[in-house]
């Protein structure tokens, strides 16, 4: 039973790594420009194998003549195993949509 223990926890820590080493920086698709989530539904995943994809936000600027000016992406629900980054971490994943929708 203990070497069964072991390998289990060399098997998770191995999945944990080998998963962490395909995370890619993330880059926005510019030529969305009505405001939505895109790809609005995710491509199928394969359990086990690595998996990737680019979520572009694209805000809205205004409603009923109130100017938006911050968004901030507090939390994504996710399956687990599955992790998510903002492109602007360092400001805490605050968007102005002014500057850049």
């Amino acid at each position: 039973m203990n070497n069964h223990y072991k390998f289990l926890v060399s098997l998770l820590v191995g999945l944990f790594f080998s998963a962490s080493a395909f995370a890619q920086p993330c880059t926005p698709n510019t030529s969305f420009t009505q405001p939505g989530i895109y790809p609005d539904t995710m491509p199928t995943g394969t359990a086990l194998s690595p998996y990737s994809e680019n979520i572009t936000f694209v805000m809205p600027l205004d409603t009923m003549n109130i100017d938006f000016t911050n968004f901030k992406i507090v939390s994504v629900s996710l399956p687990v195993g599955l992790s998510w980054e903002c492109n602007n971490a360092s400001n805490g994943c605050n968007y102005n949509p002014q500057v850049n929708q």
